[in-house]
């Protein structure tokens, strides 16, 4: 047991929470994001953890990686291909219980909610936090980008354009 409470990763409610936590934590230890991380640049990180091909292509698009990814070692298969799309009013109702259980906080800035972590720590025996640490850090230097840009670039991707 860890200090999450997280006893089996197979659970994808337990799971999706904990990665949403962990895309908060991950995104706030960088300066950018230090006084906090906007719901919509949370949301499109989870988005692209959950469809690794299309980070994998996101992130050629800026030049960021010429790597293919091994998605049989993967835990997540694309889920674009199924009518997906970034769920922002999931990814905020995943944050308010967040919030209630005190993992992380939220506060307005420039019209914008924001969330930030408390002081509980990942457990970082995890193999996935570890993925998701490593991936989210390839994405960080785009996250200086708008949200539009952003969104672009994947429509761009999916549209084979």
């Amino acid at each position: 047991m860890n200090t999450f409470g997280v006893i089996d990763f197979r659970d994808e409610f337990y799971v999706k929470n904990f990665r949403r936590w962990a895309v908060i934590k991950f995104l706030c230890r960088d300066t950018k994001f230090n006084s906090g991380v906007s719901l919509e640049k949370a949301a499109f990180v989870d988005f692209l953890l959950c469809n690794p091909n299309v980070m994998q292509k996101f992130l050629t698009t800026f030049g960021r990686t010429q790597q293919a990814l091994n998605l049989d070692e993967l835990l997540y298969r694309d889920n674009i291909e199924y009518g997906s799309v970034q769920e922002v009013s999931d990814f905020a109702k995943t944050c308010s219980l967040l919030v209630k259980k005190s993992y992380i906080g939220f506060k307005r800035m420039e019209g914008e909610v924001v969330f930030f972590p408390k002081e509980v720590h990942l457990p970082n025996e995890v193999n996935l936090v570890k993925r998701w640490e490593a991936e989210i850090g390839l994405l960080l230097p785009l996250m200086g980008k708008s949200i539009n840009v952003l969104h672009n670039s994947i429509l761009k991707v999916s549209n084979g354009s």
